[in-house]
């Protein structure tokens, strides 16, 4: 069925719109037949980046329930577009961590009323769900767990690598909810694809089918259908492609200006009268680029291409690169001393830190791998982006949220450590990355809240600022429990017996010890205690500052380096 046909009989105003990360032919297709009008849709998807803000800035979408709204490309940050309309009103969110938001989503797939988790408690999230979350008293132990209400959309719609015309598909790496949520669909499921096949490829490879045709109302063949998303592809003769961050970088700039966005529209979505004529418009050799570029080894010509060896090897180091080795060698000794096995890695800086520190522990015949929420497990780092292609064919585990923040983070007897960033962070740890005190959305919780609730540990890396370090955080997005250590770009914090954080060390730089610490006091949103001995942190070596500058050779998260 074409694209247009089945998105202008099955999606209606007023729905319940789910659509995965991966269906943007689809959204697109959304925007050109309700550009114009206020269907108000409440739109429910787990990780959302720059590219739904389309249907955002459109204006299509009255309510939007979600895990983590943000832009990703260049760098991680808030998006503007959504902050504005927060704080303005003209949009609601209902905010949920990654792995309730899928818990959810699985209930409704099941038949079930609700379903019990671990996250949550303790947050503000919970406090603004009176009507989908609740604490309740366990049938079998003196322990209370959280429990959260189904949700099923009246629609889905997701991008498969491969479906038969009758609808059988299997759907591409890495896309979060996109299964549960066809599967807990009212109305069933719009399913966009790379290649419509014969029902003997579904034969021959059945173990990957995860949405079978019953559930199908619509096959909609879309070549490049994720774009401008990576799509990887399990099967021989469907070529898997690369995320093109130049149209990603691009498309951020207009979402995020009021005087560019319509522009932005008309001339990627409307003045495209079908996926056909996006195609056209991308044309042919900026495609074959991202087909090429998804080849097992694009990682190291990325490198070759972005390295300026007077940076990578300049004995010169930032504050940023300070704190990135340093968080790297608290993640090292803690697994170390805990026998940590995973390490889940946050985004930005944290995450840069997890991989220098797995490299180093893999020096030291530790064994642990690294997990990233949106489900590789085991793979071998090469680029400190956290949700990128190239992490996929080198994983030994190509799972989902519901192994890295479910199964393999259990709470007290789990092996893993967390490494998280924090928009806010006050002295108990507790963490505010979803709105600010004038309601300005930030990006919500992502995987973070399931993080801290059921690592053994974890360990948070921000900049050292008042506005960051605040004696108390007004909106909760993660307890601060098990937040055992903040590493920021001045010093280290642990905590003490009484659960708040201690300066134990400061980094090397200009002044005396005793001038760095008062620094470091004064440059905190509390009265940061300090420790009877604080130690001045070793400086960088040269191996750690080359490892963390090859490793984020785009610059993402160390434009000061070699600075």
């Amino acid at each position: 069925m074409p694209l247009g046909e089945a998105v202008g009989r099955f999606v209606t105003p007023g729905a319940v719109l789910h659509m995965s990360r991966h269906a943007q032919a689809a959204m697109n297709e959304v925007v050109r037949q309700f550009y114009g009008t206020r269907p108000d849709f409440t739109f429910v998807l787990g990780t959302a980046e720059q590219n739904v803000f389309h249907l955002v800035g459109a204006g299509l979408v009255k309510r939007v329930i979600t895990g983590n709204l943000s832009n990703i490309n260049p760098s991680p940050s808030p998006s503007r577009l959504l902050g504005r309309l927060t704080r303005q009103g003209e949009i609601e969110m209902e905010n949920w961590s990654l792995f309730t938001l899928m818990q959810r989503l699985m209930a409704g797939a099941l038949g079930l009323e609700f379903m019990p988790t671990r996250s949550l408690a303790g947050s503000t999230i919970a406090e603004e769900l009176p009507d989908a979350y609740a604490m309740i008293d366990s049938p079998f132990s003196d322990e209370r767990w959280g429990m959260v209400k189904a949700l099923r959309p009246d629609i889905s719609v997701i991008h498969a690598v491969v479906a038969d015309r009758a609808g059988n598909a299997i759907p591409t790496s890495g896309d979060g909810e996109a299964v549960w949520a066809a599967r807990a669909s009212k109305g069933g499921v719009i399913v966009t694809t790379e290649r419509v096949v014969s029902t003997s490829v579904i034969n021959d490879h059945a173990g990957l089918v995860r949405v079978p045709a019953y559930m199908v109302k619509a096959v909609c063949e879309v070549p490049h259908g994720a774009h401008p998303q990576s799509l990887s592809s399990p099967l021989e003769g469907v070529s898997s492609y690369a995320e093109d961050v130049e149209f990603s970088v691009a498309q951020r700039r207009a979402t995020d200006d009021p005087d560019q966005i319509d522009a932005w529209l008309k001339e990627w979505v409307l003045d495209c009268t079908d996926q056909e004529a996006y195609l056209a418009k991308l044309g042919r050799p900026r495609l074959t680029r991202l087909l090429r570029a998804a080849s097992d080894e694009s990682w190291r010509q990325e490198i070759e291409e972005s390295f300026r060896g007077e940076r990578v090897g300049n004995p010169s180091w930032s504050a940023t690169e300070m704190m990135v080795v340093a968080a790297a060698r608290r993640i090292e000794a803690a697994a170390l001393k805990n026998g940590y096995r995973v390490l889940l890695a946050g985004v930005g800086t944290g995450g840069l830190a997890t991989y220098l520190a797995y490299y180093r522990l893999r020096d030291q015949g530790h064994e642990v791998e690294v997990a990233i929420g949106s489900g590789p497990l085991g793979h071998l780092p090469r680029l400190a982006v956290i949700d990128t292609w190239q992490h996929w064919p080198h994983a030994k585990l190509a799972g989902d949220a519901l192994d890295n923040y479910g199964s393999f983070l259990r709470g007290s007897d789990s092996q893993a450590m967390g490494v998280l960033g924090a928009a806010m962070i006050d002295k108990h740890g507790n963490i505010n990355s979803t709105r600010l005190p004038n309601g300005t959305f930030l990006i919500g919780s992502g995987g973070a809240n399931d993080v801290a609730a059921g690592a053994r540990e974890a360990l948070v890396a921000a900049n050292h600022t008042p506005q960051r370090l605040v004696e108390s955080v007004g909106y909760i997005t993660v307890p601060g429990e098990r937040v055992k250590t903040l590493v920021t770009d001045r010093g280290i914090m642990e905590k003490d017996d009484s659960g708040e954080f201690v300066l134990m060390s400061v980094f090397p730089g200009e002044g005396s010890l005793a001038e760095r610490i008062k620094a470091a006091i004064d440059q905190c949103g509390w009265e940061l205690r300090i420790a009877p001995d604080v130690t001045e942190e070793p400086p960088p070596m040269q191996e750690e500052l080359t490892l963390a500058r090859l490793l984020d050779v785009r610059g993402q998260f160390l434009p000061e380096r070699g600075g």
